[in-house]
């Protein structure tokens, strides 16, 4: 099955988003990221924190909710429905995988943390960051960062960046797929015509 040239113009757009969101250097410094709460009796809760600074992550957001967000051409969600749809079963079967991988890295992290005695998701953290924070000011959003910020300095932003090199990891792998599946076939394919028609 073909597809359309808006479907051709935002895969190209996607692998653009997708290069520049690996290249961010949060991606490349992950491994530095680290968090320390210590509780000592009488003098309380202190942390150390190795974080990236506030720049880098207000850019690792820019870059990362095109992805994200509902209304953007090349939400990830919205990309992996076309290509399932219009591709064979191997590719087929390595969309669901990312699906079913990118849908967990949201919904479940490898240290939970409880605000208003549930546990919070990191999707809902990312939301937090992205519609409190950044790119609108929802208070209920700006509530949990505030409340995990008031536990201790640097929380929000730690539980904010546990999931993003996975989140990363599955847009690059769709990119690749994009890339390697999609628009080196339709290139060839176009060539071969132009190929047909001049002779």
């Amino acid at each position: 099955m073909s597809y359309t040239k808006e479907e051709i113009e935002n895969f190209n757009l996607f692998v653009e988003k997708a290069n520049k969101l690996w290249r961010s250097s949060f991606i490349n410094d992950v491994k530095k990221l680290s968090f320390t709460l210590n509780y000592e009796q009488n003098k309380g809760t202190s942390s150390k924190t190795n974080l990236p600074p506030e720049e880098i992550i207000e850019s690792l957001l820019v870059r990362y909710r095109h992805f994200y967000m509902k209304n953007s051409p090349i939400k990830l969600e919205k990309i992996l429905s076309i290509i399932y749809r219009k591709s064979g079963k191997n590719i087929q079967a390595k969309v669901s995988e990312i699906r079913k991988n990118y849908k967990e890295a949201l919904t479940k992290s490898s240290v939970s943390i409880r605000f208003n005695e549930k546990i919070v998701t990191p999707k809902e953290i990312i939301e937090a960051w992205l519609y409190g924070e950044h790119f609108h000011l929802d208070k209920d959003k700006r509530e949990i960062i505030s409340g995990m910020q008031s536990m201790s300095p640097g929380l929000s932003v730690f539980f904010l960046l546990i999931p993003f090199h996975r989140l990363v990891a599955y847009i690059k792998i769709t990119s690749e797929i994009i890339e390697n599946e999609i628009l080196k076939k339709q290139s060839i394919k176009m060539s071969k015509q132009v190929e047909k028609e001049s002779d």
